[in-house]
């Protein structure tokens, strides 16, 4: 197993994958981990809409989530608390007022359990940010008060409370692009402005409190990354140093600190369209920063890292990465001081992908994770918590799979086999499909090695169809494990019945196999009525056989990446999947599919907004910006109003899958999403365009601007 590097230091660790856990098992430097495990990951929004950028802290047992949620037509800042370490969760409560755009929370908490919450709003015209604070754990806030203030875009923010119970909040104002620092020392009363520093195309800016009440303060900009930090409580800081500075795209900076004097900062440096994770170290409070690491070193496109660390010093990093496929939620952490790094692992694998992601540890050793997952068919927030030494079932296996109980003497039993980290109480649960209870099975010991008859709890033979063992269990001290599951199936059909194609299906009917972690394959999913041989032949147009997938079973499920036999990619064009199954007299059905291999993104052209300036008073003169453009094939294609300048987004103005190619015209009456008109000033459209086989136009997103008066 291939060991990140970021200095010199080497060392080996080895990593187990399960089905909705991992375990972390490491062979280096001291001080070593204990196994880390994680349970399967837990729905806080469970919404109709969109719920983005989660924000997460701890305070003993307790967990505070924050994110944002577009389900009321709007954005709105939710949030919601667990009370026993992440095992269950409050309904998601709204913070912000349906007024405004409200994204990008951020939360914190004092050490008397007082939750404070800011995010960026369009309340009140041009983006300002909010803050809300509650005194009683999360149960009620207060009514949301602005920090910034002022008539230009202020964005991003990011808020801390320090050993002292001192709250800061920083930002960017995109207008004076300053990056700005408030302080409060009542409990999030008042709020004193303490640093304001000149920082062009400020990225993102975030902070950290280490030792010595030191206050720490990093940002990027184009191809910079800067920090600065406070020895007295933010009465004063020092000087920005550029930690990174090189033609390299910096963004998404993260930043942690331990209670002695080591400071981690983290972020997504990209070259040649190649993105990876970079961390730097300090061991001197922040002084002086040893040269930065890459910790990712994959193939695919690494972004928004964030970071924390543990009582112990222990650094945890979390980020996005598509060499998975999609864009994933990946975990690693250095127990050395950032010197060696644990391989990356996918904490909890998705076939849609996720995106922003977020890290917390607790003083009992928890690690919660928390990021937006679009594996419920929209985005939604799901946290998985974990820890050091938390007993696991891993490597759970069912065959024969199908299996069939009918008497006959072949495959009339089905074995279920998994291994455990430690010593457990386990029950293992049949389930249908549905999640309906067939039969549960108890024990106890060191492994998992169960043969089934295929008999429900009433003694009836289980009927034809698809299920899953779910193994749970306890360890000695009554803590539960991480759970693991295994899906089978049961078939009893005769083999002298005919064969039947049951289902024959593609999860896409075009895919671009470019490398770029979106519908880079197509998916073949069959069902049969009874155990067949089957073949795969994939063809070109003239019905030359191209590439070849063999195997047997009641179903399949295979993955095509669009090489042929010689491993090459195959051109641009349509191309047929056929389907032959033959049973063991000799009998067959077959089935065909047809799918387009497409690498070349949408193209367009004649991008116009007019007028450029619009004065949306009801008068009938000029109320109305047209946006309008070219499209040459057809896209998925949104359109957002933002402000100007990197600010808030005002309006999700069009959503629609184009077909064809076509002339696009988008009005935009100079409203808000909320109905209201918005202030005067700059705006921008932002415009995304992806084909059917995910291919994206360039730039992405096309950026067209208006001028309200």
């Amino acid at each position: 197993m291939k060991l990140i590097r970021t200095f010199k230091r080497e060392t080996g660790c080895k990593l187990h994958l399960g089905v909705a856990l991992f375990a972390l098992l490491t062979a280096f430097a001291l001080p070593t981990l204990a196994e880390i495990n994680f349970y399967p990951p837990v729905n806080l929004s469970y919404s109709d809409g969109l719920s983005f950028n989660p924000s997460l802290v701890t305070q003993g047992e307790n967990l505070f989530v924050t994110w944002d949620d577009n389900s009321s037509g709007v954005k709105e800042v939710m949030f919601a608390r667990s009370r026993d370490k992440g095992e269950n969760y409050t309904s998601a409560k709204q913070l912000s007022s349906p007024s405004g755009q409200s994204s990008a929370p951020d939360v914190a908490v004092d050490s008397r359990g007082r939750v404070h919450v800011v995010w960026q709003d369009t309340l009140y015209g041009a983006s300002t940010i909010l803050y809300v604070r509650s005194e009683d754990g999360g149960k009620t806030f207060t009514p949301a008060v602005s920090l910034s203030g002022d008539d230009s875009a202020s964005v991003r923010a990011d808020i801390l409370v320090d050993s002292a119970n001192v709250i800061y909040v920083a930002w960017t104002d995109t207008g004076t692009e300053e990056v700005i620092v408030t302080q409060s020392v009542d409990s999030g009363a008042s709020f004193q402005q303490v640093a304001r520093i000149k920082a062009n195309f400020v990225s993102s800016v975030r902070m950290a409190a280490g030792g010595d009440r030191r206050i720490h303060v990093a940002w990027t900009n184009a191809q910079n990354v800067y920090h600065m930090y406070s020895r007295n409580g933010g009465r004063s800081f020092s000087q920005p140093v550029s930690i990174s500075a090189s033609s390299a795209v910096s963004s998404s900076v993260s930043l942690a600190a331990d209670a002695g004097s080591n400071v981690y900062i983290g972020w997504s440096e990209q070259i040649n369209d190649e993105a990876e994770i970079y961390v730097a170290r300090s061991e001197d409070g922040g002084q002086h920063f040893a040269p930065p690491g890459n910790i990712s070193r994959n193939p695919g496109a690494s972004i928004g890292p964030d970071l924390t660390t543990d009582a112990e010093g222990v650094l945890y990093v979390v980020w996005q990465d598509t060499t998975p496929g999609n864009y994933e939620a990946m975990f690693a952490y250095s127990s050395d001081r950032a010197l060696t790094f644990s391989s990356a692992a996918n904490i909890s694998p998705s076939e849609l992908g996720s995106l922003v992601t977020k890290v917390a540890v607790n003083e009992s050793g928890g690690i919660f994770v928390a990021w937006d997952d679009n594996r419920s068919g929209n985005f939604e927030i799901i946290v998985a918590r974990g820890m050091q030494g938390l007993a696991a079932i891993k490597n759970a296996t069912a065959k024969p799979s199908p299996f069939s109980p009918n008497g006959d003497g072949a495959n009339d039993t089905l074995r279920v086999r998994a291994d455990f980290t430690a010593p457990l109480q386990w029950e293992a649960s049949v389930l249908t499909s549905e999640n309906e209870p067939v039969n549960v099975f108890r024990g106890n010991g060191e492994l998992f090695d169960l043969t089934w008859d295929g008999l429900d709890h009433n003694g009836v033979v289980t009927p034809d169809g698809s299920y899953r063992f779910l193994i749970t269990g306890v360890d000695v001290d009554g803590v539960a494990a991480a759970p693991a599951e295994v899906y089978f199936s049961v078939n009893t059909v005769s083999d002298s019945e005919p064969p039947q194609l049951l289902s024959y299906e593609s999860n896409y009917a075009e895919f671009g196999p470019d490398g770029d972690g979106r519908r880079d394959s197509v998916a073949l999913k069959a069902s049969f009525n009874k155990s067949l041989d089957w073949t795969l032949s994939y063809q070109n147009r003239d019905g030359v056989e191209l590439f070849r997938q063999q195997g047997s079973g009641v179903s399949l499920d295979k993955q095509w990446d669009g090489r042929d036999f010689s491993g090459i990619t195959v051109a641009d064009d349509r191309y047929v999947i056929a389907l032959s199954a033959t049973d063991t007299q000799g009998i067959s059905v077959n089935g065909e599919l047809r799918v387009i291999v497409d690498t070349v993104a949408p193209q367009w052209a004649n991008i116009s907004v007019t007028p450029e300036v619009i004065t949306p008073n009801g008068d009938q003169s000029n109320d109305k910006a047209r946006l309008e453009f070219d499209l040459n094939e057809g896209a998925l294609t949104t359109v957002y109003v933002y402000e100007a300048r990197g600010g808030s987004l005002v309006r999700e103005l069009y959503r629609e899958p184009l077909i064809g190619e076509r002339h696009v015209v988008i009005d935009w009456d100079g409203r808000s999403g909320t109905g209201s008109v918005v202030a005067p000033g700059k705006y921008i459209f932002k415009v995304w365009m992806r084909d059917y086989a995910a291919n994206r136009s360039e730039p992405y997103p096309v950026v067209a601007g208006v001028t309200v008066r």
